[in-house]
């Protein structure tokens, strides 16, 4: 397995039992070119009043 000439670092990730090289700087591309999370409407009480000190 060979990496393009302009590969200087690599970053090994781990999957169950596999263990995968990449170049390191896709693992932050691939990570913003994924789908995103969504995490839906926060069910937000309202702002409580607490006497000054």
């Amino acid at each position: 397995m060979a990496f393009p000439d302009g590969v200087k670092d690599v970053t090994i990730l781990r999957e169950g039992g596999r263990r995968i090289i990449v170049p390191s700087n896709s693992v932050w591309d691939d990570f913003f070119a994924a789908p995103g999370i969504d995490l839906g409407e926060r069910n937000q009480p309202t702002e409580q009043v607490r006497e000054s000190f």
